[in-house]
C-alpha cells in the first residue's frame, strides 16, 4: 500500500493558503518546513503556509494528579462502552509573527530544519496555469540555502493531468526533497489540496495549515515553524506509541493556533483518515469545562449567583433529603440517632442547611451526587430509551433517573467527581436564564468565538465524519465500537467537534477578550471543602502545575473517545488531543507532545 497525506483548508483558510507535503526519499524523515505563499488574496499579497509529510504512522484518561472518582464502565451496545465520563486535564500553542534573530535561524537550519524559509508562487487568479508564467523565488535568511533563484538551486516542472496542475519542486540542501502542489484548475482558481504519495504501509497522516488571519499574512515565525514541526514530527510518533488507530492533535502558541494535525484512521475498516478540519470527535468530560466557562460569564455578569441552591431552578427534580453510606449490616450513630444498615446502605438524614446545594458545589464535585456506579443506582436512562428521539428530550428529560435518589456526601464535604452534577447544573443554569443549556451556551461562548462545530452528539442526526471508536478483545484484536447518544448527558459529556474548534476553543479560552479576568478568577481558582482543603478543581475545569508551570483543562474518557485539553494561561500555550482508540493514555501522550513541544521552542526563542 502507498498511502498519501491529504492535506485540506481549514475552515477560515483564505483560498490562497496552499498545503505542502514534503518527503525525505532517503530517510523517510520531515526534513524541513516552509512558508508557501501566493501572491493573491491577502492585503499584505502573501499568506504563511504549513505543512506535514507522510510517516509511518475500563479505560480512562490519565488523571494528572486531578482530584477525581475513577471511572465506572457499564456494557452498552457493544459490550465495550463506557458510559462513563472521565475528566482531566490539557493545553495550547502559538505564533509570535517575523522571524528577527539570526542565530536562532542558523541553529534551526543547521538541525536540517530550514524552517524560517519562503517560497513564492506567484499565479494569475482567472487563467489556467498551462497560461501562466511561474515565478520561483526562495528567501531563506540565514541558512547555507541561496537567497535568490539560481540555476540548479531550484527545478522546476509542471504537468497536466486533466483538469489539475501539478507543480513539483526540488529543493537540494545536502539531500533531495521533493514538495508537490495540487490545485483545481479551471472550477477553483485557488488550491484546493496537496496529495504526496509515499512508500510507507503504515497508516497515512496529515496536518493543516493556519489561516492568513492568524499570521496576519507575514512570514513564519521561529516560534510557529517549529511548532508545526513538532507536530509533523512527533504526531505520527504518537499514535505509533500506543498502537492508537486515529489521533486528532492541535497546538496554540502564544494565544494563537500554531498548528492541528490528523493521524491514522477515523475509520479503519473504510480507510478514512483523520482529517483536523473534518473528523468529528466526542469531547467526553472536557464538555465540563463549557459549562464552566458558560458559569463563570453569568456570574461575572451579575445574573448568577453561584451559591443559590441549583435545585430551585430545576422542575420535578426535588432537593435531596438523605446521603447514604454503603455498608453491610449492623447499625451506626448519626447526629444522635441510630441508623440501620438497609439494603446495602446506611440513609443518613440531611438537615435543611445540607439540603440546599450551589451552583458552586455542582461545579466543583462538590454537591455529593452520584456518579455511575457509587450510589443507589446508576441514574443513566437506558440506552434503548437514550437512542430513540421520541423518548430522549436531552438532558433536563435524563435528569428525571436522578430525582429522588440519595446523595453520596453532605454538599461541601467531598470532592465526588460526577457527570450527573453537571447535568443537573447545566440544565440549572439553562433554566435560570430562560434557555436550554445548548441554547445558553451557544449564546455566551460558541457562536460569538465562531466555534460551529462545537455540537451536541445527537445519535439520530447527521454529523459529518464522525470518528468510528475502537476497543481491544481480550487477545488484542482492534474492533470499532458500538455507539450510543451522549446528547442527554450535553453538559456532563455530550459535545463532539473537530480538532481545528476544540483547539480555537483553548485560543478563545487563552484570549483575555473572550474569556476574561473576572470569569478566569471565578472558573479558575480552586475550591474548597468544607473543611478549608482545596481540591484542585475550579468551575468545570481541573488545576494543576507540571515542572513548575500552572495549567488549567479537562480530560475526558467515553465510548469512541479519549481526550484531552491543557492551557497554560500565563503562557497561551494548549495542548488538544483526541483519539478514537478506548486505550490511549491522553495524559501521556500530552506530556509527552508538549515536551517536545517545548524543547521546539526553545530552540526557535532566541535571546
Amino acid at each position: 500500500m502507498a498511502p498519501s497525506s491529504d492535506f485540506r483548508q481549514v475552515k477560515g483558510l483564505k483560498r490562497t493558503d496552499i498545503l505542502l507535503a514534503f518527503v525525505d526519499q532517503s530517510s523517510q524523515l520531515i526534513v524541513s518546513i516552509l512558508t508557501l505563499a501566493l501572491a493573491i488574496g491577502c492585503s499584505t499579497q502573501t499568506s504563511q503556509v504549513v505543512s506535514q509529510s507522510d510517516h509511518d504512522p475500563n479505560h480512562r484518561s490519565d488523571v494528572d494528579g486531578a482530584a477525581i472518582e475513577p471511572i465506572e464502565d457499564a456494557a452498552v451496545g457493544d459490550g465495550k462502552a463506557s458510559r462513563g465520563d472521565v475528566g482531566t486535564s490539557s493545553d495550547a500553542v502559538d505564533l509570535d509573527g517575523a522571524v528577527r534573530r539570526s542565530d536562532a535561524r542558523s541553529d534551526l537550519c543547521s538541525q536540517g530544519v530550514p524552517a524560517l524559509c519562503k517560497v513564492t508562487f506567484e499565479l494569475p487568479v482567472t487563467t489556467p496555469m498551462a497560461q501562466s508564467s511561474v515565478a520561483l523565488s526562495a528567501d531563506y535568511l540565514d541558512s547555507p540555502w541561496p537567497k535568490s533563484t539560481a540555476a540548479g538551486a531550484i527545478a522546476l516542472n509542471l504537468t497536466a493531468d486533466k483538469s489539475k496542475w501539478v507543480v513539483t519542486v526540488t529543493l537540494e540542501h545536502g539531500r533531495v526533497v521533493q514538495y508537490k502542489y495540487i490545485a483545481a484548475w479551471p472550477d477553483n482558481p485557488g488550491p484546493v489540496w496537496v496529495n504526496q504519495q509515499g512508500d510507507s504501509d503504515d497508516a497515512p497522516n496529515s496536518i493543516l495549515a493556519i489561516d492568513c488571519n492568524a499570521l496576519a499574512c507575514g512570514v513564519a515565525s521561529g516560534r510557529s515553524a517549529m511548532a508545526s514541526a513538532t507536530l509533523k514530527v512527533h504526531g505520527p510518533e504518537l499514535l505509533k506509541s500506543q498502537g492508537l488507530v486515529g489521533l486528532g492533535a492541535g497546538l496554540v502558541v502564544d494565544g494563537k493556533v500554531a498548528a492541528v494535525g490528523g493521524f491514522g484512521y477515523a475509520d479503519q475498516q473504510n480507510k478514512v483518515l483523520v482529517q483536523a478540519d473534518k473528523t468529528r470527535f466526542r469531547w467526553a468530560s472536557v464538555s465540563k469545562t463549557i459549562v464552566g466557562v458558560v458559569a463563570a460569564k453569568l456570574a461575572a455578569k451579575g445574573v448568577l449567583n453561584l451559591d443559590a441552591d441549583a435545585f430551585a431552578e430545576v422542575d420535578n427534580v426535588p432537593n435531596p433529603t438523605h446521603w447514604v453510606k454503603s455498608c453491610t449490616d449492623g447499625t451506626m450513630q448519626y447526629n444522635g440517632q441510630s441508623i440501620s444498615c438497609s439494603k446495602g446502605w446506611f440513609w443518613l438524614p440531611l438537615n435543611a442547611a445540607q439540603q440546599k446545594v450551589s451552583f458552586r458545589h455542582l461545579l466543583g464535585h462538590l454537591g455529593g451526587v452520584a456518579h455511575y456506579s457509587n450510589g443507589l443506582k446508576d441514574p443513566s436512562p437506558p440506552a434503548s430509551e437514550a437512542d430513540d428521539p421520541k423518548i430522549n428530550q436531552g438532558p433536563k428529560w435524563a435528569l428525571s433517573y436522578l430525582a429522588e435518589q440519595p446523595l453520596i456526601a453532605i454538599p461541601g464535604e467531598k470532592n465526588k467527581y460526577t457527570s450527573f452534577g453537571f447535568n443537573l447544573v447545566g440544565v440549572a443554569l439553562g433554566q435560570s436564564q430562560s434557555l436550554s443549556f445548548e441554547a445558553l451556551a451557544s449564546q455566551e461562548f460558541l457562536g460569538p468565538n465562531q466555534l460551529n462545530t462545537i455540537v451536541a452528539d445527537r445519535l439520530w442526526e447527521s454529523i459529518e465524519s464522525r470518528a468510528v471508536g475502537y476497543w481491544k478483545g481480550n487477545d488484542g484484536t482492534i474492533l470499532p465500537q458500538g455507539s450510543n447518544d451522549v446528547s442527554w448527558k450535553l453538559p456532563g459529556g455530550g459535545y463532539i467537534s473537530t480538532v481545528v474548534d476544540m483547539a480555537n476553543y483553548c485560543r478563545s479560552l487563552a484570549d483575555v477578550n473572550a474569556f476574561g479576568e473576572k470569569e478566569r478568577a471565578l472558573a479558575w481558582t480552586s475550591q474548597k471543602t468544607n473543611k478549608g482543603e482545596k481540591t484542585g478543581y475550579g468551575l468545570g475545569f481541573n488545576l494543576g502545575t507540571r515542572q513548575g508551570r500552572s495549567w488549567v483543562g479537562h480530560s475526558g474518557s467515553q465510548q469512541k473517545v479519549r481526550s484531552n485539553l491543557r492551557l497554560y494561561p500565563d503562557e497561551g500555550l494548549c495542548v488538544v488531543l483526541a483519539s478514537n482508540s478506548s486505550w490511549a493514555g491522553v495524559s501521556t501522550l500530552t506530556n509527552k507532545l508538549e515536551s517536545v513541544l517545548r524543547s521546539s521552542l526553545n530552540v526557535a526563542k532566541g535571546p
